[in-house]
């Protein structure tokens, strides 16, 4: 089902991004195009008069979003909104061999793509997708055909009343970042830079810890959480215990947080800590010094029992980090916090790596997918590899294909149990889900846009597939 855009206005849009802003050896991401004069419409009528009702009346529930919040200039649409680049067909891309292929570096404009396109019904696997909206602070499950099955709308300044300062708070208060449903419709959710809380089926809150949580998040099954917080290092600190002038602004760190599941602090460790008391200390020395945020971590994954047979390296608690600004993979002991394995050179400021049941790690590659022209950062691919021997075992797009797919931030990729895999391209609005041939089987685009000719979308923060019957909330 393909639905008509629900779009929030303004006078001017400035079309362009400088999207290697971002990538590896980049002090700075890509920002969102700014938009001069944005006036609301009464988004929620505007709605249901443009789309068809079978999408309308799920999108219309959705509280629309109010230009200029907090922390934001009045004349940008509130949120995280990216240029639309529409595809050359609905398939997304070709399966010219690049040989043929001339990689011109240009976007086709923006299109009216909105909802989902269901292209192999037969294939799709079963269940509801969540995701994380950036037009609004909104989380929301969707089936098949795009209705909007429940959402949940979190009040930021109810769930963190309080919060701890943070430069980053105010833009991010306008979105969540992560979530996941629990089976009464609980849900819980990270406001990035600010913390993490667990509201009701309503979205009151039900618990709150105003952490500097980021990013991921991952629950254990005896219900602990494991997430991402950031501390400020200065100098003095850095000297009195480390030694060495190297990082001579001081640095921005993540600790490993292991949360009980009423939101108490465990457990946390360093991660530059867990790296310097390792033999991969010699790592720290090819860290540029800036930005200070060395590391940025962006996501964690913990590995439990029954994968861990598949692992050699690894045991059942390990803790694997994705460490974007180094482009490198790190896996942390779960009981000596220190750091046992590291990996670079396949990947470049990727985002959601995970352990699999088959012994191998995926991740999202956010500026290694060019393959004809590695050196130019513009295509985006998941990948899957294999620790132990460093082989390529899986990709989209397959080896041999250039298909329109960059994100170069953000992202999220995950393996379903069918075998299929579910790919975020956050900056697109966009959700895919290919089969391990790499056929496209469904997608999905977001319906929020912004600017006079609808050519901003906004962004995606991460999908996953939920089965229903895990949902039984749902059903009262």
């Amino acid at each position: 089902m393909t639905t008509s855009p629900i779009r929030l206005t303004s006078a001017l849009v400035l079309a362009s991004v400088v999207a290697l802003a971002s990538c590896p050896g980049s002090s700075a991401e890509a920002k969102a195009p700014e938009a001069k004069g944005a006036e609301p419409r009464a988004a929620e009528a505007e709605a249901k008069a443009a789309a068809p009702k079978a999408s309308a009346a799920g999108a219309a529930s959705v509280p629309a979003k109010k230009p200029g919040a907090k922390g934001r200039p009045d004349q940008l649409p509130a949120g995280r909104w990216f240029p639309l680049r529409a595809a050359a067909d609905s398939k997304r891309g070709t399966k010219d061999n690049l040989s043929g292929l001339g990689y011109s570096g240009a976007y086709e404009e923006g299109g009216d793509l909105s909802g989902a396109i269901v292209h192999d019904p037969d294939r799709i696997e079963p269940g509801l997708t969540l995701h994380c909206s950036g037009h609004d602070t909104s989380v929301m499950l969707i089936d098949a055909e795009g209705n909007i099955v429940h959402h949940w709308h979190l009040d930021y300044e109810e769930v963190f009343p309080d919060p701890l300062p943070s430069e980053a708070q105010a833009f991010h208060s306008e979105f969540v970042r992560r979530a996941w449903p629990f089976p009464n419709g609980d849900l819980l959710a990270i406001f990035e830079y600010t913390g993490i809380t667990r509201v009701d089926i309503e979205g009151k809150p039900i618990w709150s810890q105003a952490n500097l949580s980021h990013h991921d998040f991952k629950i254990l099954d005896d219900g602990t959480i494991v997430t991402l917080d950031i501390v400020r290092r200065d100098l003095n600190w850095m000297r009195k215990r480390y030694r060495g002038r190297r990082f001579r602004e001081g640095i921005v760190d993540s600790h490993v947080v292991f949360l009980s599941e009423d939101g108490e602090t465990l457990r946390k460790f360093s991660i530059f800590k867990a790296i310097y008391s390792s033999p991969f200390a010699a790592f720290l020395s090819t860290i540029k010094p800036t930005p200070e945020d060395i590391f940025h971590a962006n996501s964690v994954d913990v590995l439990d029992a029954a994968t861990a047979e598949a692992y050699p390296l690894f045991e059942e608690g390990d803790v694997l980090v994705s460490l974007r600004n180094p482009s490198a993979l790190a896996v942390f002991d779960g009981k000596t916090e220190k750091l046992k394995w590291l990996h670079q050179g396949m990947f470049a400021a990727q985002h959601q790596a995970s352990f699999l049941d088959t012994g191998s790690i995926l991740m999202f590659d956010n500026a290694g997918g060019n393959q004809k022209f590695p050196l130019q950062s513009d295509r985006s691919r998941a990948v899957e590899i294999d620790p132990v021997t460093q082989e390529l075992v899986w990709q989209y797009p397959p080896m041999g294909q250039d298909v329109q797919f960059f994100s170069a931030m953000l992202g999220y990729v995950e393996r379903l149990p069918g075998g299929n895999t579910l790919i975020t391209e956050s900056m697109q609005g966009h959700l895919m889900e290919v089969t391990p041939e790499g056929d496209l089987v469904w997608e999905y685009y977001s319906p929020y846009r912004a600017g006079d000719n609808d050519e901003l979308i906004t962004t995606l923060m991460g999908a996953r597939r939920i089965p229903r019957a895990a949902l039984p909330f749902l059903d009262e």
